[in-house]
């Protein structure tokens, strides 16, 4: 993309809200200006959060995407074919926010 991509709508639902459950979060876009294929965009997720087994799959409005990890918590995922003005695509598997290690505390 030589110029940066511009949304009118983002949304972003995860299959499950269970802290540490292993989770395929589905993304749905409406752009604001055309894409062609080879556009790419990053998702990056929290240090608490982790992806396992890689999978990034269309689900409307796009019939090819790629992606690749480039640091443990972004992911830059790439169009294979030009998206429709709304498409939505599908992030397999995430594992959840792992709170053990924030501790909870406890007023007396």
């Amino acid at each position: 993309m030589t110029t940066p991509a511009t949304t009118t709508l983002f949304t972003l639902t995860p299959s499950s809200l269970l802290v540490h459950a292993t989770t395929t979060y589905t993304l749905r876009f409406t752009f604001a200006v055309p894409h062609i294929s080879t556009d790419y965009f990053t998702f990056s997720i929290d240090p608490s959060m982790s992806f396992v087994s890689l999978a990034c799959t269309p689900v409307s409005g796009i019939s090819s995407v790629s992606c690749a990890t480039s640091n443990a918590t972004t992911l830059v995922v790439t169009f294979n074919d030009a998206p429709q003005s709304t498409a939505q695509i599908s992030i397999a598997s995430i594992v959840n926010y792992d709170v053990s290690g924030l501790g909870i505390s406890f007023k007396g």
